[in-house]
């Protein structure tokens, strides 16, 4: 009787609809009206005067409205056709936004200021462990305490006021002083950056003006780099790096070194392997960031998805992979931005 009750509702309401529906009509003001709803004229043009090409006039329109967006400190889809210069209008957009956007999480950095200390600490140690020289000498030569061992408890030991880094401080400038033995001028180097000698503040020692993070499919890394060494003026001095492969021994302070970083979907991926468990079953993970790779712990200012299709599947370990990566801006560039399936 109650499924009878609701048939009867159903088709009552679809009758109300259907006689309240206005028959075809060949008018075309109405259609007009909308498009001209959604009209730009009143866009600006951006100038980006790093890039080494010139754009085309919508091109200096696209870069204008990404930059409006991240004034309000938002991101957005960037879908534009195939061969319309999205990349180039990606990278002009890193380009110009730092003109603009100065405003930085104030509490983020002053969490980073904080934990410098122990940064520059895990960077020298890293460095230490990849002189060959170094990591081949025997125990009876070398200091006591193993760079393994010290890196532990850096990773450990968050906040560098914590007495127990005062001797960790100890032993790295007994290896520093090993290491003169074989490079003499690392020492001076090291020192200089891990006490941070210039007293300069450490979101411009740490960190470069852009501190973009592109996330692509693994044919598309190359062209990514060289689209950027090809339209930015040699004189901006942008440095890249490439996240992938054997290129995965850094910490995240010598990532922020670096103005682009790229990486692709599949390294993204097993970089958060380790820290997404299942909790019910593979579609519910929790996510552990300290077993997570160093690109989960950078807070990144803007991070570009390319081919952003790849993600559409809400369910997979590659869209929560890609959800854990923290940044001020979000960026989605893809030329099919709707799927059928």
């Amino acid at each position: 009787m109650r499924a009878c009750s609701h048939r009867f509702l159903r088709i009552t309401c679809l009758s109300r609809v259907v006689k309240q529906a206005t028959l075809p009509t060949t008018d075309p003001a109405p259609v007009q009206g909308f498009y001209s709803s959604l009209q730009y004229d009143d866009f600006g043009a951006l100038d980006v005067p790093d890039l080494a090409t010139t754009l085309l006039p919508f091109q200096k329109e696209g870069v204008y409205w990404m930059v409006q967006r991240e004034r309000d400190h938002i991101g957005g889809i960037m879908a534009d056709h195939l061969g319309m210069g999205k990349t180039v209008q990606m990278i002009g957009l890193c380009l110009s936004s730092h003109h603009f956007n100065k405003a930085i999480d104030e509490t983020h950095i002053q969490t980073m200021q904080s934990k410098a200390a122990n940064y520059r600490l895990l960077t020298v140690i890293r460095q230490l462990q990849r002189i060959n020289v170094i990591a081949n000498c025997s125990r009876i030569n070398r200091p006591a305490m193993d760079l393994r061992a010290l890196m532990n408890k850096v990773e450990e030991n968050a906040a560098p006021s914590d007495e127990s880094m005062d001797s960790v401080r100890q032993e790295v400038d007994k290896w520093l002083k090993f290491a003169s033995k074989f490079h003499p001028s690392y020492e001076k180097r090291a020192t200089a950056f891990l006490y941070d000698e210039r007293k300069r503040s450490f979101e411009l020692i740490e960190s470069r003006d852009l501190r973009t993070l592109v996330v692509v499919p693994a044919a598309l890394m190359l062209q990514w780099k060289s689209e950027i060494e090809a339209k930015v003026k040699p004189s901006r001095g942008l440095k890249v790096f490439l996240y992938h492969g054997s290129n995965k021994a850094i910490t995240n302070t010598e990532l922020e070194l670096y103005d682009f970083v790229i990486t692709t979907y599949d390294t993204l991926t097993s970089s958060a392997q380790l820290a997404l468990t299942p909790i019910f079953d593979d579609k519910n993970m929790s996510f552990n960031r300290k077993e997570a790779g160093p690109l989960f712990h950078v807070r990144w200012k803007r991070i570009i998805l390319d081919e952003a299709h790849m993600i559409r599947h809400a369910n997979t370990q590659r869209w929560r992979a890609v959800k854990e990566l923290q940044g001020f801006h979000r960026w989605v560039v893809t030329a099919t931005p709707l799927h059928n399936t």
